[in-house]
Formats: C-alpha cells, sequence, structure tokens
C-alpha cells in the first residue's frame, strides 16, 4: 500500500492544537473542532486525530485528563506528526472466546425475555426512565 504524501502544514496545525489542549489553553469542545479536520490527503493526520479522539470527551467541555501512560503515548503521536513517518495501523483477525460467546448468549437471553414481559404485560409506563 503506498504512503499518501507528508501533508506539514495539515501535521503542523494538529500538533499546534495538541499542545493547546495539552497546556490547558482549550477545552474539549473546541479541541474536537480542530482535530476533525478532514480535509488533508495525508492518512497519518487522520490517524492521529482519530487516536486523540479517545483522550477526550465530545459530550462534556473540560480540560485535558490524562493518566502518564496517556500523556506518554500523546507525546509519541506528536513525534509521529513532527517527523515526515507513516502511522501504519494492522488490524489482526479477531479472535472470538468463550467469554465473547456467553455475553452474546447472555444478551440474546435478555431480549428474549424482555420481548416475553412485554407481549404478556404490554408496554407499561412503568418500563420508561
Amino acid at each position: 500500500m503506498p504512503a499518501t504524501p507528508v501533508d506539514r502544514a495539515a501535521r503542523d496545525r494538529l500538533a499546534a492544537e495538541t499542545r493547546r489542549f495539552l497546556n490547558d489553553e482549550t477545552k474539549s469542545f473546541e479541541f474536537d473542532e480542530a482535530v476533525l479536520d478532514r480535509s488533508s490527503e495525508d492518512e497519518t493526520v487522520w490517524q492521529v486525530a482519530l487516536e486523540l479522539w479517545c483522550f477526550y470527551d465530545d459530550l462534556d467541555d473540560h480540560h485535558v485528563r490524562l493518566t502518564k501512560e496517556e500523556w506518554n503515548y500523546v507525546q509519541r503521536l506528536l513525534l509521529i506528526l513532527e517527523s515526515d513517518d507513516h502511522l501504519v495501523v494492522k488490524l489482526g483477525p479477531r479472535i472470538w472466546k468463550l467469554s465473547h460467546l456467553m455475553a452474546a448468549g447472555t444478551f440474546i437471553s435478555f431480549l428474549v425475555t424482555a420481548a416475553y414481559a412485554m407481549m404478556q404485560n404490554g408496554w407499561q409506563s412503568y418500563l420508561l426512565p
């Protein structure tokens, strides 16, 4: 897969916005608007933006809240943005475990039980939050 060309302006812009957020100069809503700019053809910019999306809340406007490990990870993302290298995400095959099957079975049992209860009792207002 050929690498997309490096968009230095977009990388610098994303790095600057990330630093502003890390320095408590912006809150999460403003950071969200700045990070999710999809105008660049540089795939690394989009991948880093997706990674950064995990470190702020787009429902609650707040300043940065990161653990030491998360802070270090974001610093590594900044290093990628400052370089001309690309972030390559490799997804391996999904491996299903017994616990996944049990969780799916429990969820299906819940849905069947809820549907049966609704058929027996009808839709009651006490079911609403």
